[in-house]
């Protein structure tokens, strides 16, 4: 009874095959459509599926107008306008291994190196298909690692007389002048030696020294001396206790100081990026006493000189020399 109601036998109706409408078949299309034929039976008269149709006559019908010569002539106009897939050869492989070893980013190496005619997706799959062959290039790029802290209460007390984040001049969100840093420090292995990090909002450059470690008049001293002599006009710190000498730093750099809110690192996000960056030149666990002023320098530089995307791919380096330029 029940198999009269319903064939268990497989359909035996096949879908058209996709191909590229002719002009001939356009020719068609437009009697048809004069016709007042459907979309369904134009498909079937020329074994196209009737999607074929559909996008067809809503590409080249102009003002509800379908003709085969203009519909032919947009056509072939696409296809010649269309971007120029661009694979990556010898010489491509060649700048791409130069620059990744320079730690910059596909995203960066595309539209800096290539102009995006290779886009930073297709520099990811050549990297894993070299990694795939046993390349060592993927060991490269740089990974971010999010850490989510919650319900962690501060426990490393309060610094006499800080100014919260919240008092900060809005204008600093902004980053529409030039003189906002954020300050920060790099641990050593054990805690035993640190780096100093400065990086100003608007131009992203950074500056940087080597401390003995993170006793508050050391820190004092070497904020004081990485930006005197530069445009300071505030500085946003981490609640750290070697920061405790806020009062002393902005009297000497006539500035104002600002700390964010304990564990809550996007207040500083482009200090903490560039943290990031910097430890891809001294990972964690690496003993800071032992590293010398030649490789903080080189180090320096190359962020420094790195184009980035927040920056009209423009290096820090050139937009701070720009910035200087423009100022009166």
């Amino acid at each position: 009874m029940y198999s009269r109601c319903f064939s268990t036998k497989k359909s035996t109706m096949t879908k058209p095959k996709y191909r590229r409408l002719t002009y001939d078949d356009r020719r068609v299309i437009e009697n048809m459509c004069k016709a007042k034929k459907t979309q369904s039976e134009i498909g079937k008269a020329l074994g196209v599926s009737q999607s074929t149709i559909s996008r067809e006559l809503s590409r080249n019908r102009v003002e509800g107008v379908y003709t085969h010569g203009r519909a032919f002539m947009r056509t072939y106009l696409r296809l010649l306008l269309k971007p120029r897939r661009y694979l990556i050869g010898e010489n491509e492989a060649d700048i791409l291994e130069t620059f990744l070893k320079k730690k910059w980013s596909p995203e960066t190496i595309s539209s800096v190196c290539f102009d995006k005619k290779i886009s930073h997706q297709t520099i990811y799959n050549y990297i894993e298909r070299e990694r795939q062959l046993g390349g060592t290039l993927y060991r490269y790029l740089f990974f971010k690692k999010r850490r989510k802290k919650y319900g962690i209460k501060d426990y490393r007390g309060q610094i006499r007389n800080r100014v919260s984040i919240e008092s900060r001049p809005e204008i600093v969100a902004e980053r529409s002048r030039f003189g906002d840093w954020e300050g920060d420090l790099i641990m050593g292995k054990n805690h035993k030696g640190a780096i100093l990090t400065l990086v100003e909002r608007r131009s992203k450059y950074l500056c940087a020294t080597y401390l003995s470690g993170k006793d508050a008049e050391v820190t004092k001293n070497g904020v004081i001396k990485l930006l005197r002599g530069m445009n300071v006009k505030t500085i946003t710190f981490d609640n750290g206790k070697e920061f405790a000498y806020h009062e002393d730093m902005s009297k000497k750099l006539r500035s104002e100081i600002y700390f964010s809110h304990p564990y809550t690192s996007y207040e500083r996000g482009l200090n903490e990026y560039t943290n990031r960056l910097l430890r891809q030149y001294f990972p964690k666990g690496m003993d800071l006493r032992k590293a010398t002023e030649r490789e903080l320098k080189f180090a320096l530089n190359e962020i420094n000189s790195r184009p980035r995307k927040t920056l009209n791919w423009k290096s820090p380096s050139d937009y701070l020399h720009e910035l200087k330029c423009a100022a009166p």
